[in-house]
């Protein structure tokens, strides 16, 4: 997840990239979400059954919402364990990103104050 997380903040032509159930974890999911800030490209990514956590999913959110230039149309995050606080990071980027069409989040656990948000 990390050497993706890498390659992708240098990377503007891939479209699409799908990880499901490719073992990623916190750290990766956070050098994925980081690699979000820069990243023109990218409109599909599946981080579907992978452990990304809150850590994951805030550092998604964040990327997304301050990156003006993000392409994402659809995020899914199928159970990839975030909580509560990665639903509320989502969620705020939703309020400031203009791209994502779609949003998955089957199978999380984000409660009453993420799904609110949302």
């Amino acid at each position: 997840g990390i050497a993706i997380g890498d390659a992708l903040q240098h990377n503007n032509t891939l479209t699409s990239l799908n990880l499901e159930r490719n073992y990623i974890g916190a750290s990766g999911g956070v050098a994925i979400g980081k690699s979000l800030e820069t990243n023109s490209s990218l409109i599909t990514l599946n981080l579907g059954c992978n452990e990304i956590g809150d850590d994951g999913a805030i550092a998604i959110g964040n990327s997304i919402r301050g990156n003006k230039k993000c392409a994402l149309v659809t995020l899914d995050l199928v159970h990839t364990k975030i909580g509560a606080q990665g639903g509320i990071a989502i969620a705020n980027a939703l309020k400031e990103n203009n791209s994502l069409v779609t949003l998955i989040l089957d199978g999380n656990d984000i409660g009453p104050g993420g799904t609110e948000r949302i």
